[in-house]
């Protein structure tokens, strides 16, 4: 071999070795607040939203798919209508294994994921928590307060779960 290819190989593996690592991927939050207008999320009654989407890519035109708790979630973790996901209502139908979920990509690509449900409608046996690391939706009730269900999800992000350089690996 000519000492020009050893040296051009040389440079070329050293450039490979000092090339900057491609940047972490975002993290990713997804709050959902059942039945609340869009008209009534203010700065004055709604102040930590306000503070997250001044930080966040908002979506001002969404709508559901479903005017349903259930169905709708379905929907939004895997990105069919209910017709093909086959959730129609609450309570009476549960997501099939077979129908992918955007948490198990996640879940993949090396993200720590976890749900905190506040809603019965959304428990774990009608299938959305496939994906999760945690899927938090222990309650006494129908429903738990929102006070506690933060509290459980600060824990979680207070925890080794969440990098600041992104998904854990």
């Amino acid at each position: 071999m000519s000492r020009s290819f050893l040296l051009g190989a040389a440079l070329c593996v050293s450039a490979l070795a000092c090339s900057p690592a491609p940047p972490a991927p975002p993290s990713l939050v997804v709050v959902t607040i059942d039945t609340l207008r869009a008209d009534h999320v203010t700065a004055r009654l709604t102040p930590a939203l306000e503070r997250l989407a001044s930080e966040a890519i908002v979506f001002d035109n969404a709508v559901t798919v479903a005017p349903l708790t259930l169905p709708a979630h379905a929907s939004l973790f895997t990105a069919l209508y209910p017709p093909r996901h086959g959730v129609r209502d609450n309570h009476l139908f549960s997501l099939s294994q077979d129908v992918p979920v955007f948490p198990e990509l996640l879940e993949r690509r090396g993200y720590a994921t976890a749900a905190f449900v506040s809603a019965v409608v959304l428990d774990r046996r009608y299938g959305l928590a496939r994906g999760f690391d945690v899927y938090d939706a222990e309650m006494d009730g129908p429903e738990r307060p929102a006070r506690e269900t933060l509290a459980r999800a600060r824990v979680w992000l207070d925890g080794d779960c969440i990098k600041d350089d992104g998904p854990e690996r």
